[in-house]
């Protein structure tokens, strides 16, 4: 009975908002890469080759790390991790804005990939520590879907549109600053301890494959979504159009999501 009494009480909405936010920003290299490489063509006059490099490396530094630090994520604060990841991406996202050099560039993507991937692998842990995981990782990801479309698109075009790359980056970095505010209800690992022993809880290694999974999609979706932007400004879109078309793919997966 007290089993069955925890698994209908409700899980706090905060956690649904700090969820719905690491979700958010962990994707966010993956959702602005086809407007990324064209800011940096138009304002850096950066090759395609070199804006699609930069986009990979942010991508493939998120999800290796996601896979790395999941593991440990029982063990320690959430809350903390994510906090600190939050606020090293959102420093080296303002601090992009005000380097030119493909190198430097680089290493800074390099870093926000990095700290997002801690930020992305605190959300997910928080999920597995939820008394109704489903739920809320299905209403976190709907939200943030329609973020992505009313909002991020929309702003971040016309971002570009107006300051070209540096419009870009400081944009991801003041949604990185408001999601991270909302990380402090990400938890601790007392949550995760309290579940294991009323519940099974997934192994590590079905949580390493998930994150492998979910790594392979977003390198294999990469090599065509990366330049949906330069294919669109070919056929004549400007990229505050465009912005808003994208945007309207983010409403495809939102009613199965909250379901």
């Amino acid at each position: 009975m007290t089993t069955d009494h925890a698994a209908t009480r409700k899980d706090p909405w905060t956690l649904f908002v700090a969820v719905g936010f690491g979700s958010f920003v962990g994707v966010l290299c993956a959702n602005a890469v086809p407007l990324l490489i064209g800011a940096l063509a138009d304002g850096l006059n950066f090759t395609e080759v070199q804006g699609g490099m930069l986009g990979t490396i942010e991508m493939a530094a998120l999800s290796v790390t996601a896979i790395l630090v999941s593991p440990w994520m029982a063990r320690v604060s959430r809350a903390q991790v994510a906090i600190v990841g939050g606020l090293v991406a959102a420093c080296a996202q303002f601090l992009s804005m005000e380097f030119q050099a493909f190198d430097m560039l680089v290493g800074l993507r390099l870093l926000v990939g990095v700290a997002l991937g801690i930020c992305f692998a605190a959300a997910t842990a928080a999920v597995a520590g939820a008394r109704n995981p489903d739920r809320v990782y299905g209403v976190a990801i709907g939200c943030s879907l329609l973020a992505l479309g009313l909002l991020f698109y929309p702003v971040l075009g016309k971002a570009i549109a107006s300051y070209e790359q540096r419009g870009a980056y400081f944009v991801l970095g003041i949604i990185v600053l408001i999601g991270t505010a909302s990380f402090k209800w990400l938890g601790t690992t007392t949550t995760v301890q309290r579940i294991r022993a009323t519940r099974h809880v997934i192994p590590v290694k079905a949580v390493v494959v998930l994150f492998t999974v979910i790594a392979l999609f977003n390198l294999g979706m990469s090599s065509i979504w990366s330049f949906t932007e330069r294919i669109g400004t070919d056929k004549g879109l400007a990229p505050q159009d465009l912005a808003l078309y994208l945007g309207f793919t983010s409403f495809v997966g939102i009613g199965a999501s909250l379901l």
